[in-house]
């Protein structure tokens, strides 16, 4: 499959696994990440390979792109969704209209095959995106929390229990989907992970993301009938000072089907012996936990966004909270 774009010089091809060398080659080279974590077994889990495409100058591949086939709950029932992922344009290639290539194939495929009336992606660089349709759709916060950081009493805490365990793809990414996807129902914008890839994914733990902490460790939070009702993913990162143990616990993803399982989890990452703070993931801006902190402040909230665009008007929300967009194409605007 080939598509010739206006600019002579710039063809979109599509990308088949035989060629996922170089898709990596083309990804470290836009976003600086570490050779050694290039692991295409890690790095590519989830791939769709039949929509993932390549933006060619004169033969030479010098940007990248894929989408993931996701559904998106939005208030009134879901939607599919096509979230575009590792967008990637080689440095020797920029300004050469690259990326307005693979934008404008991408958002035209999706208006097109008239399916997926949204087009979501997390963007590194957030400005880039505005002129091809896309939105901020949400604010989320990142919190660090201090050792047994105090938190308003919920009911129904006192049933739950915990258990930790070393974290391993094979005996509990089953699990840990099931969780989500009960989490996932029903809450506008916290899309799907439907393939066995997407829900692998999370498990990833290539020595160098560690930074010099344990491997993944998992935390399950049971309910009275022994049913996991949240789950946290996280390490812990020692760090000895001369005032004594200064640890970091690092979360890489928390979900809690209710307040009572967000205040045992976060209670207990909270408390673990020799740490002396929490590094929380992305939490929504309805996220329990910023209600449940008697000091939010104390947390030091940093905020984020997540843009999102729609190849038809309606209502899109990626993260956890929502944002309207206006009707029009976004397949013509990228033109």
């Amino acid at each position: 499959m080939r598509e010739h774009i206006a600019n002579p010089d710039i063809t979109v091809v599509a990308l088949p696994e035989a060629r996922r060398d170089e898709l990596c080659d083309i990804d470290q080279w836009a976003f600086a990440s570490a050779e050694e974590s290039l692991d295409p077994d890690l790095s590519l889990l989830g791939f769709e390979w039949e929509r993932t495409f390549g933006a060619e100058i004169n033969g030479a591949l010098s940007g990248v792109n894929s989408v993931y086939s996701l559904r998106m709950p939005v208030p009134g029932g879901e939607v599919p969704a096509a979230g575009l992922t590792s967008v990637g344009v080689h440095p020797q290639y920029r300004r050469r209209g690259v990326l307005s290539a693979m934008m404008r194939h991408h958002l035209s495929t999706v208006h097109e095959a008239g399916c997926e009336p949204v087009s979501a992606l997390f963007a590194a660089e957030p400005a880039i995106y505005g002129r091809f349709g896309y939105g901020m759709a949400t604010r989320n916060f990142r919190l660090t929390l201090n050792r047994r950081a105090p938190m308003i009493a919920v009911a129904g805490t006192e049933s739950m229990s915990v258990r930790m365990e070393k974290a391993n793809a094979d005996r509990h990414a089953a699990m840990v989907a099931e969780v989500y996807e009960r989490a996932h129902q029903g809450r506008p914008g916290m899309v799907s992970r439907g393939s066995a890839g997407l829900q692998r994914r999370v498990f990833r733990d290539p020595p160098v993301r560690r930074r010099g902490g344990e491997a993944l460790r998992l935390l399950l939070v049971l309910d009275d009938s022994e049913q996991v009702a949240g789950y946290a993913l996280f390490r812990r990162t020692e760090n000895w000072t001369d005032t004594g143990p200064r640890g970091t616990v690092n979360v890489t993803e928390a979900v809690a089907l209710d307040p009572a399982a967000s205040a045992v989890l976060w209670g207990r990452l909270s408390d673990l012996d020799l740490m002396s703070t929490v590094s929380t993931d992305s939490r929504p801006s309805d996220d329990p936990l910023l209600h449940q902190l008697v000091d939010l402040r104390a947390a030091g909230p940093r905020m984020g966004r997540w843009p999102l665009g729609t190849a038809g008007g309606r209502w899109g929300r990626l993260g956890r909270a929502a944002l309207q967009q206006s009707g029009g194409s976004c397949a013509r605007r990228a033109r």
